[in-house]
């Protein structure tokens, strides 16, 4: 899989076949799922965020609660689903592989920063 075709899933519900067959391919094995919230937390009681990586493949997935990525009440953060938000492709960083596959936008490991901004 290209990571145009990673980004292309970007909005997409954490349950939608389509994601859940993304994950397996890049050998995530847990399901995203929000942490039950701390009764103890001040604030936001619920972290909206959930990251899986494959630091083995250089990849890592982000998912956002839905509310909160639409900026709904805060009743309603914690219980709708989450939305695959954040697609992370690593080249050099302590601990992770870089990513062997195609990057997205015709991008490659060498790019520097000049060049993948513009």
């Amino acid at each position: 899989m290209t990571g145009d075709e990673v980004i292309a899933l970007l909005g997409t519900p954490a349950g939608a076949p389509a994601v859940t067959d993304l994950l397996d391919a890049w050998g995530v094995r847990w399901p995203p799922r929000l942490d039950d919230a701390d009764p103890e937390a001040v604030g936001d009681a619920v972290d909206p965020y959930v990251w899986r990586p494959s630091s083995k493949r250089g990849i890592e997935f982000g998912f956002t609660d839905e509310a909160y990525q639409q900026a709904l009440s805060e009743d309603e953060r914690g219980r709708g689903p989450l939305v695959f938000t954040h697609a992370i492709f690593y080249g050099e960083h302590p601990g992770v592989l870089p990513f062997d596959g195609e990057l997205p936008f015709g991008l490659a490991l060498a790019d520097g920063r000049e060049h993948v901004q513009t």
